[in-house]
C-alpha cells in the first residue's frame, strides 16, 4: 500500500464504509444528513478510537470500533477476568492471534453466544479472549474491540462532528466468520515466511509442522511474491477441505512438501 488515511481525515469528513462495494465517500459535515434506515449510535473518543457501548452475552461494557483490528472481536483480559468469561466458554486452544507494538497477542479462541450494538444483535462471531498481561489488551481501558468483520456487516459510517457511528446492515448481516482454518501463525523472514506459532491439532500441526521452520512455496507460488496479508485471509475464508502445499525447510536446511486441507477450528 502508499499509505493510510488517518485520525484528521476522519475528524474533517463523514466517512462511508461500504464494504461490499469496497467503497470510501467523503462528506462535508457542514451539509451531511443521513436519511437511511440505519442507527445511530454516540461515541466518546479514547485516543484516535471511537468508543461505544455495546453488550457481550448480555454484559453491557465500552468497546473501541476499530477497521484496523484483525477480527470480529477481542475482548481485554480485565474484562475477560472479571467476567469469568474463559470459565463460561471453556475454550479448546490458543494461539497468536495478531501482532501490535508489543509484539504477539495471544488468545483463547472461541464462537461466541451474542454481541448487540444498540438494535442489532449478532450471534455466532469469533471472539478473541487477550491473554496479554501486560499492554493494551490488558487494560480496564475498554471492554474489548469491534473489528471488521463485525462492521462488514453493515454499511458503516463515521461522522466524528456529531460524536456518532452510524451502522446500517447490509445483505451480509448475520453471516458466519471464520478463524484462520490451517492453524498457523507465520512471520515475514526476508523472502521466507517463518512459522512463528502452531495451533495444537490443527491441520499443520498434524502434518508435522514446526516453529522456526521456513515456508519457502505455498501452492507452488514462492513466497516471494506473495503478500502475507492476502495469504493469512485465503486461509482465514477458504472453504473448509481446500489443499494446502507447502514447501518448508528445517533448521538443518532439508527441504520438504507438506499438505494438508483447511478446516474450522472454532
Amino acid at each position: 500500500m502508499d499509505g493510510f488515511f488517518g485520525t484528521e481525515v476522519f475528524e474533517k469528513y463523514v466517512v462511508r464504509h461500504d464494504y461490499q462495494k469496497r467503497e470510501l465517500t467523503f462528506y462535508n459535515p457542514q451539509s451531511y444528513v443521513y436519511s437511511g434506515s440505519g442507527e445511530s449510535i454516540l461515541f466518546e473518543r479514547q485516543g484516535n478510537i471511537p468508543l461505544i457501548n455495546a453488550s457481550f452475552d448480555g454484559i453491557d461494557g465500552h468497546f473501541g470500533v476499530d477497521t484496523g483490528a484483525r477480527s470480529a472481536l477481542i475482548l481485554y483480559g480485565r474484562f475477560v477476568a472479571d467476567h469469568h468469561i474463559v470459565e463460561k466458554y471453556q475454550p479448546k486452544f490458543q494461539g497468536v492471534s495478531g501482532w501490535g507494538l508489543g509484539g504477539p497477542v495471544r488468545s483463547f479462541m472461541v464462537r461466541s453466544r451474542s454481541l448487540k450494538i444498540g438494535q442489532f444483535e449478532l450471534h455466532g462471531l469469533i471472539a478473541r479472549l487477550s491473554l496479554n498481561k501486560c499492554g493494551a489488551t490488558s487494560t480496564n481501558s475498554k471492554s474489548g474491540l469491534i473489528g471488521p468483520d463485525v462492521l462488514k456487516q453493515f454499511t458503516f459510517i463515521c461522522d466524528y462532528a456529531r460524536h456518532r457511528l452510524i451502522f446500517e446492515k447490509n445483505s451480509d448481516f448475520g453471516r458466519s466468520n471464520s478463524y484462520d482454518r490451517a492453524g498457523i501463525w507465520l512471520a515475514q523472514k526476508g523472502d521466507a515466511l517463518e512459522v512463528f506459532d502452531v495451533i495444537p491439532g490443527g491441520p499443520a500441526d498434524q502434518k508435522g509442522l514446526k516453529v522456526g521452520e521456513l515456508v519457502l512455496a505455498v501452492d507452488g507460488k514462492d513466497t516471494g511474491q506473495i503478500i502475507l496479508t492476502e495469504l493469512r485471509e485465503h486461509w482465514k475464508t477458504g472453504d473448509p477441505g481446500t489443499m494446502v502445499k507447502l514447501q518448508v525447510q528445517d533448521a538443518a536446511g532439508i527441504k520438504r512438501e507438506v499438505t494438508f486441507a483447511l478446516r474450522d477450528l472454532v
